[in-house]
């Protein structure tokens, strides 16, 4: 009778070291000591940037379908056209149509880069729809909105043409979309500028003394 109560008694110590010592491991295990500390949360993107008329052209670092890879040095002293789009939205469709011929006209020009970046549409996509137009302006597939964010928040087609100093000097969104005649005379306008050269500052001329 001894030995029994003795063996229940074991039994129930054991079992009330086991209701403080599981959740006691559990505890540790949440806090990261038995699989190691967890990974640190990735950062939030930036938040995205609505730029204007007068703004200088965002920091970009792309490689386009044709294997340029394309950096604000790249585009330095030269015009940049820039065209955000989705294929499967209804106005980027002829937005996309009238770059094209715009490209088509400029691509021997070696002062102005035109290209194209997707918003939220993979290399797959892009790809089968510029096969299936016999597009031959460069492009840059994103999955993401990282590039996006750097130009606006919301709303494609989107335009941003600036000139040789980085400067944007036009831009176009969906209302209205640009006709290729207006693409046309903008960049013709801004091929004929050049960068001014920074000159010899002037020396203010000294005030004559008046003769006693």
């Amino acid at each position: 009778m001894f030995k029994i109560e003795r063996t229940k008694y074991a039994w129930l110590n054991s079992c009330v070291w086991l209701l403080v010592l599981v959740p006691f491991a559990l505890f540790s295990c949440l806090q990261g000591d038995c699989v190691g500390d967890p990974p640190p949360a990735p950062e939030p993107p930036p938040p995205p940037v609505e730029i204007e008329v007068g703004d200088d052209f965002p920091s970009l670092d792309l490689e386009l379908s044709d294997g340029t890879h394309l950096t604000n040095e790249y585009l330095d002293g030269k015009i940049s056209f820039i065209l955000f789009f989705t294929s499967a939205a209804p106005k980027c469709r002829p937005q996309l149509l009238i770059v094209e011929q715009l490209y088509d006209r400029m691509k021997n020009n070696n002062d102005i880069v035109i290209f194209a970046v997707s918003r939220e549409q993979g290399e797959s996509t892009v790809s089968r729809y510029w096969e299936a137009n016999k597009y031959t302006m460069p492009y840059s597939a994103q999955e993401g909105l990282e590039v996006y964010n750097k130009f606006a928040a919301s709303i494609v087609p989107r335009i941003y043409i600036s000139d040789r100093t980085g400067k944007v000097r036009y831009m176009f969104d969906d209302n209205p979309t640009a006709e290729l005649d207006e693409l046309l005379k903008i960049v013709h306008e801004l091929l004929s500028e050049s960068v001014e050269e920074p000159g010899e500052p002037e020396t203010p001329e000294e005030p004559e003394t008046p003769e006693e």
